[in-house]
C-alpha cells in the first residue's frame, strides 16, 4: 500500500528478487508524501549527542558502512559556504550525500519495478486489511476489490 518513495522502492526490490507484487496507490504514483520532500540522501544524521566530539564518533560508525565522512574545521567549512557563523568550530562533510528530484526518483523507480513484473494500480485506496486467524492475507480496495497476499507492506506517506 502506498506509491511513494518507500512503497515503490519496496515493490523494486521485492520483484527483484522474485516476488510477485502489487501496489496500490489512493490517487497518483509520487503525486503524495513524495512529491513535496526535500529529496536529500544523507547517510548520516545529526548527532544524537551534541558538539563535534559526539559527531566524529558517528564518523567512525559511518565509516564501517562504506562511507567517507571527513570532520572539518569551521575554517574549512566557512572556506565552502561563507555564510556559515564563525562560533561553528567544525563539522562533517559527507561526500557521499546528494539531492534528487523526488518525484523523477518515484516514477524512474516505479518504472524499473514494472520492468521487474510489478503491478501499479492507482486510484485504489485501501480500506482494509483482510486478516485469516489473525494474520494479514490480504486487503481491501475502496472499490470493494478483495486483495489476497502473502505479506502487504504498509507504505502510505501522507
Amino acid at each position: 500500500m502506498g506509491g511513494g518513495v518507500v512503497g515503490v522502492c519496496c515493490a523494486y526490490f521485492l520483484a527483484k528478487r522474485g516476488a510477485r507484487v502489487t501496489v496500490l496507490e489512493r490517487d497518483q504514483v509520487g503525486k503524495a508524501a513524495s512529491y513535496g520532500n526535500a529529496g536529500s540522501i544523507a547517510p548520516g544524521h545529526p548527532p544524537i549527542e551534541s558538539g563535534l566530539e559526539s559527531a566524529k564518533k558517528e564518523t567512525g560508525t559511518i565509516s564501517r558502512y562504506g562511507f567517507h565522512p571527513a570532520v572539518v574545521s569551521g575554517e574549512a567549512l566557512r572556506e565552502r559556504e561563507p555564510a556559515i557563523n564563525d562560533r561553528v568550530i567544525g563539522g562533517v562533510f559527507y561526500p557521499e550525500a546528494a539531492t534528487v528530484n523526488p518525484y523523477q526518483f518515484v516514477m524512474e523507480m516505479a518504472q524499473r519495478a514494472e520492468h521487474h513484473g510489478v503491478k501499479l494500480k492507482t486510484a485504489a485506496g485501501v480500506v482494509a486489511l483482510r486478516t485469516v486467524e489473525g494474520h494479514v492475507r490480504g486487503v481491501q480496495a475502496q472499490n470493494g476489490e478483495l486483495i489476497e497476499a502473502d505479506s502487504v507492506v504498509l507504505a502510505g506517506g501522507a
